[in-house]
């Protein structure tokens, strides 16, 4: 009897496998943004079909992951941003910018 493959589950899988890998980059991890709920929603949907039960599962845990990672990213960064501290370091910058600016 062959193996059955099944080409959802296998895309599932590389494709949350890649959408984990970028989420964990700042700067490239936007495209996670795509990668990981699409690597959930293959690997849910291959799981309907035959074969290939453990690559859809490595997608859907891996999506999961990367997805959360990519929320966690941008809770810091948010809560950083919305800091006192960085709004009055950004506010002086601004001032000096403007004084320079009104020097010249």
């Amino acid at each position: 009897m062959q193996n059955e493959s099944n080409g959802l589950a296998t895309g599932a899988m590389i494709t949350g496998i890649i959408g984990l890998i970028l989420s964990i980059i700042p700067a490239i991890g936007i495209i996670s943004w795509v990668l990981s709920p699409l690597a959930v929603i293959l690997g849910f949907v291959a799981r309907r079909k035959p074969g290939g039960k453990k690559a859809a599962m490595t997608g859907i845990i891996t999506g999961i992951i990367g997805t959360l990672i990519c929320i966690a990213w941008v809770t810091i960064f948010a809560s950083a941003f919305s800091s006192p501290e960085f709004q009055e370091r950004f506010q002086e910058e601004i001032d000096r910018a403007q004084a320079e600016q009104n020097a010249n």
